[in-house]
């Protein structure tokens, strides 16, 4: 189930953000993250409950963080072996993988075999991803 929060230009948000990550945490009792983003002009915090259901270790814990990137999701990716299979297969690196997707829109790039199957059951999930440094803030 999980769930995310997340808070921009808030003069309070990291107090705004723990508040609703605690009012989630029947969504998400196994673990909890905040995270802050600040640099002169921009403020944005985010936050996660996590159900841990397929990965329970610490290590999949959010907001993930990687190259300047920080990201909260919200919603499991049943098929993520043949994801993961495929998208190496196109030489992506396993660290990225969860960038791919994003990427392959942004190239105009069909999507992944694997997600236009007949009868394929396709997951519905919430991505949010910041990067100050070049000022992204994506929502989907």
């Amino acid at each position: 189930m999980c769930g995310i929060a997340g808070a921009y230009q808030q003069d309070d948000g990291k107090v705004l953000v723990d508040t609703m990550t605690e009012r989630l945490e029947h969504r998400g009792p196994d673990a909890r993250g905040v995270v802050e983003l600040v640099d002169p002009t921009t403020s944005v915090v985010l936050g996660h409950r996590r159900l841990s259901i397929i990965d329970p270790v610490a290590a999949s814990d959010q907001p993930f963080s990687k190259h300047g990137l920080r990201l909260v999701y919200n919603g499991e990716v049943y098929n993520y072996r043949e994801l993961r299979e495929e998208l190496q297969g196109l030489h992506a690196r396993a660290g990225f993988v969860w960038l791919q997707p994003e990427r392959r829109r942004q190239r105009g790039d069909p999507p992944p075999r694997s997600t236009r199957r007949p009868g394929r059951h396709r997951d519905r999930q919430r991505l949010v991803r910041v990067g100050l440094r070049k000022r992204v803030l994506a929502l989907a």
